[in-house]
């Protein structure tokens, strides 16, 4: 619940005309001819004397291939096995009571698995990311990443290493460390400014267009 038109629906329709009486992540589940991820959301026209809780279902783990029978599927099976037991908490869902006043705000975040909590924590810091860091942003884009990308020890033993600049690639970042074993070639100056290429980067590259160049 994170797009921009479900802010009306969380903080003006839900808040003051609906009490919500369980949540229900099912995006996990695999709903036949239905791609669009989905919540499920219990409630009833407000009235006087409502509880302060609400049974939350969290989405832990999606379903891992098509099952045979959609209703039989993992997700599923977990989500009408566990939706009536608050505490518990296994491999697809957790199930939780929540305070109302949570899914008055908007967006919601309905993960399971301890998502909310780290959530939680995240935001009662005060730094910010903008805080701590320099620039946000992509800084290049090769258009032919085999041209360009290779190995660090590699860019060494070419004699490439000073015009190379390390690369961050998604499966480099893993438990909150980097590594960044894969560097690219760079035409740019420290400054960004274009900068001439040197007679070695031109021998790599002329001898990488060689029939019968080693890859």
């Amino acid at each position: 619940m994170k797009r921009e038109f479900d802010k009306r629906f969380i903080e003006e329709f839900l808040a003051n005309r609906v009490e919500v009486s369980m949540v229900i992540d099912s995006a996990g589940a695999f709903i036949p001819g239905h791609g669009t991820p989905t919540v499920i959301i219990f409630g009833r026209p407000k009235r006087a004397g409502r509880s302060d809780a609400v049974r939350a279902v969290l989405g832990v783990r999606g379903e891992p291939g098509v099952p045979v029978e959609p209703r039989k599927g993992q997700v599923w099976s977990a989500i009408m096995a566990q939706f009536g037991h608050s505490g518990s908490e296994f491999e697809w869902i957790s199930v939780l009571d929540v305070q109302r006043a949570v899914f008055f705000r908007y967006p919601w975040s309905i993960g399971g698995g301890g998502a909310a909590d780290l959530l939680s924590l995240i935001e009662a810091h005060s730094d910010k990311l903008g805080g701590v860091i320099d620039v946000v942003g992509r800084t290049t884009h090769t258009g032919l990443d085999d041209a360009f990308y290779l190995p660090g020890a590699a860019s060494n033993t070419r004699g490439l290493a000073r015009f190379c600049a390390p690369i961050v690639l998604g499966e480099d970042i893993r438990d909150y460390l980097l590594e960044a074993p894969t560097v690219t070639l760079f035409p740019y100056a420290s400054d960004g400014a274009e900068r001439a290429i040197d007679e070695v980067e031109r021998r790599f590259f002329s001898h990488a267009d060689s029939p019968g160049a080693p890859g």
